[in-house]
């Protein structure tokens, strides 16, 4: 089994999505557990975008820090690591453009 750490922000939004996004995800794929913690906006805003990529998995982050993550490296394509079934169901049922 795979271990997958996440840090959301600390609101209904950043948090209880991803919490409850994660036990379906493990329902369907249960070689793989995820577990997420949480930071206030003031926490992410005071680390280091490249300490949280080097301790997690996962981030849910705010879309200024986007740029950043792309230009360092931080960010890796969901292509390379999820099944490319799981992805064609995701671009078939996700709203609008949100998905690509």
């Amino acid at each position: 089994m795979s271990t997958l750490r996440g840090m959301a922000w600390n609101h209904s939004r950043g948090f209880t999505s991803v919490v409850g996004t994660a036990q379906r995800f493990e329902e369907l794929q249960p070689e793989v557990r995820i577990s997420w913690e949480k930071r206030s906006l003031q926490a992410f805003a005071d680390a280091s975008l490249e300490d949280l990529a080097a301790a997690f998995d996962l981030i849910v982050m705010d879309h200024p820090h986007t740029a950043l993550a792309a230009t360092k490296g931080l960010l890796l394509p969901c292509e390379d690591w999820l099944p490319a079934e799981f992805l064609a169901d995701l671009a078939a049922n996700s709203v609008g453009a949100s998905h690509g």
